[in-house]
């Protein structure tokens, strides 16, 4: 199996989320739970942590990744919700990369990361679903493991 790159990933996010969207809209009762959950996996996917390109700058990743997730947003509001200090902290770091300034790997992992501890719990709230804690964060650094 090959590894996705993040373009990939984020169409394919765009393309699962548009489907939720049309099943949504059905009079189907099950079709309409499928469509949230459809929704949950696509913003999870959107969230997902961006990859590290040769000169660490990823404005075009950025810009896609902020599309996704506002369509996300746009489609489900109740699912998504982005609040206003979310939605100008992105915008800040989408103007930074375009404007030719520094825009570090780390920059953009931290807000990604930030987008995905919003998104992804409200997402799961909303459906009835909750992910398990590990998969929302992972092992910090620095952490002593216990044997």
């Amino acid at each position: 199996m090959t590894k996705l790159g993040r373009y990939e990933v984020l169409e394919r996010a765009a393309r699962l989320a548009a489907l939720a969207d049309e099943e949504a809209a059905s009079p189907d009762p099950a079709l309409v739970q499928n469509a949230a959950g459809k929704g949950w996996i696509a913003a999870r996917m959107a969230a997902a942590p961006v990859a590290e390109c040769k000169t660490g700058h990823r404005p075009r990743g950025t810009e896609r990744l902020r599309r996704v997730i506002e369509d996300l947003a746009e489609r489900s509001p109740d699912m998504l919700p982005l609040d206003a200090h979310l939605s100008r902290a992105f915008a800040d770091l989408h103007l930074r990369c375009s404007e030719g300034g520094e825009c570090s790997p780390s920059q953009i992992r931290r807000m990604v990361r930030a987008i995905g501890e919003k998104l992804v719990p409200a997402a799961g709230a909303a459906c009835g679903w909750a992910p398990p804690a590990a998969s929302l964060g992972g092992v910090r650094r620095g952490a002593r493991r216990r044997s």
